[in-house]
């Protein structure tokens, strides 16, 4: 008879078999969590890691969560092992030049399942002569694990032949545009011969016309028919583009690990297709669900189309994770059919309409609980945005969440690259106003959204911080990021 291997238990001392869920004595709880505290550099030894862990048992994660969490440093890689499962996967992340590390397990509450916005910080990027705004997201270092919404077992997967990329990129190219304003390029795709959907923030500045570009070298203007902020969404009209619509489908389909394709323009690369899957089910920032897509998501690609396996339009890509490679996420299709003011008719056969209620109540949830804990906390200066101010120059936008006007204060902000730090400058404020009031301009951005939406925008005070750029290397602040040192982190950062 094999021999049980065993160890003192962390509360009690006694000794009690690895294998064992709770302490028979103390009845402790001693399941583990297994956290990727440092990644393993090579993405091959991360390939060939996440073979490893997936193939480990019924316990093992699946190879898609296993490698994409192989991919960011403090990421949940299995939840609820018993110390012996866990020390195996250790070691494989070990073997393959990587570091894990273990933590008591604890069961999450509702509103950290929806991985709501309490792990996220929100950047309104914002070119500044445009003001064609950009979302992008990055991952707080302090947040909670991200779990999975549980699984939906009655969710039938969409039916029809799974076409290859290739294929898809066929069908797809010619029914999707690249969107040209005088300062910012965007994606679109069309619904019907004439009419195209894309993010509402790719759409041009008041008095400027959009321009569709086809990969036929074609190049038509558009007009806006019409638009939803809150959901980043916008119809366009281009007379005469001929186009064969792009079929719609439903998001309630995918299941985390699904291929997805999206085209796009990122960084001006005209029609790039792009391949990836579906690394979380939904997620839940300012009250909108979200698809997280792995793939290489880029400024550019916002308003494009995300497909299915089968061909259909199941999202529109419009956002990136600014602090990690590869993750994006997707506004669900159905949100364009199934809204207060619905943008496209739905498509046949009709969506699941069930699954998607029971997704919309989970996210309200997770909304509700952020919300209260708005209300009830003291906050820290969030940035909104920045602007030129006639006869003084560049300044940040900043606000605070306070019932009574807040005092004065010296404000950090860092300027950097991808590469370096570019400089830091000192603000000092001594004024603050009611937003929407007073001389100091207002600045839109979806925090500022969120207040209002909730009722929380009586209680807003917005400032000018000016700008003294003379110690920075103003060759490369084009597209550097502006970061608000100790900010608010559901807003703390604009993209210059």
């Amino acid at each position: 008879m094999s021999q049980i291997e065993r160890e003192p238990c962390p509360r009690c001392g006694e000794l009690v078999a690895l294998s064992a869920p709770a302490c028979p004595h103390c009845r402790g709880n001693l399941l583990l969590d297994v956290v990727v505290d440092l990644p393993p550099s090579d993405p091959r030894a991360r390939y060939q890691a996440a073979r490893a862990l997936s193939s480990l048992g019924p316990e093992s994660p699946a190879f898609s969560a296993a490698q994409q969490a192989l991919g960011l440093p403090g990421s949940l890689l299995a939840a609820g092992l018993t110390r012996d499962i866990a020390r195996t996967m250790g070691r494989v992340i070990d073997e393959h030049g990587g570091r894990a590390r273990f933590t008591g397990h604890q069961a999450l509450p509702a509103s950290e399942a929806t991985g709501g916005i309490s792990w996220l910080r929100i950047a309104a990027v914002v070119a500044v002569a445009g003001g064609i705004g950009l979302f992008a997201w990055s991952r707080a270092t302090s947040g909670p694990p991200e779990v999975d919404l549980p699984a939906r077992a009655s969710r039938p997967k969409a039916a029809g032949p799974v076409l290859s990329t290739r294929d898809l990129a066929e069908q797809a190219t010619p029914s999707t545009v690249k969107l040209r304003c005088a300062q910012a390029e965007g994606t679109g795709f069309f619904v019907t011969e004439d009419l195209l959907l894309t993010n509402a923030h790719v759409l041009c500045p008041a008095g400027e016309r959009i321009e569709a570009v086809f990969a036929d070298g074609r190049e038509l203007p558009g007009d806006e028919v019409k638009r939803d902020e809150w959901l980043d969404a916008a119809l366009v009209r281009v007379p005469g583009a001929g186009a064969r619509p792009l079929p719609l489908g439903d998001a309630m389909a995918l299941q985390t690990g699904d291929r997805v394709v999206f085209i796009g323009t990122p960084e001006g690369l005209d029609f790039t297709v792009h391949e990836g899957i579906v690394s979380h089910s939904i997620r839940s920032v300012f009250g909108v669900g979200y698809l997280q897509i792995d793939a290489n998501v880029n400024s550019g690609n916002s308003g494009g189309p995300l497909f299915d396996t089968q061909g259909r339009v199941v999202g529109i890509v419009s956002a990136k994770i600014a602090e990690a490679d590869g993750l994006g996420f997707a506004l669900p299709v159905n949100y364009l059919f199934e809204w207060a003011a619905p943008l496209v008719p739905a498509p046949s056969p009709s969506p699941d309409a069930r699954s998607w209620a029971r997704v919309l109540a989970r996210v309200e949830e997770a909304d509700h609980r952020e919300v209260e804990k708005a209300r009830g906390e003291s906050t820290r200066p969030a940035l909104v945005g920045l602007a030129l101010i006639p006869g003084r120059g560049p300044a940040a936008m900043v606000v605070r969440l306070s019932s009574v006007p807040p005092s004065p204060e010296t404000l950090s902000f860092t300027f950097r690259n991808p590469d370096r730090i570019l400089c830091s400058v000192s603000s000092g404020i001594e004024t603050w106003e009611r937003l929407g009031t007073g001389a100091a301009p207002s600045a839109s951005s979806k925090y500022l959204l969120w207040l209002e939406k909730n009722g929380l925008g009586r209680d807003v005070y917005q400032a000018a911080a000016p700008l003294d750029l003379t110690g920075c290397p103003t060759e490369e602040l084009d597209r550097a990021e502006m970061v608000l040192d100790g900010g608010d982190e559901r807003s703390d950062r604009v993209e210059l």
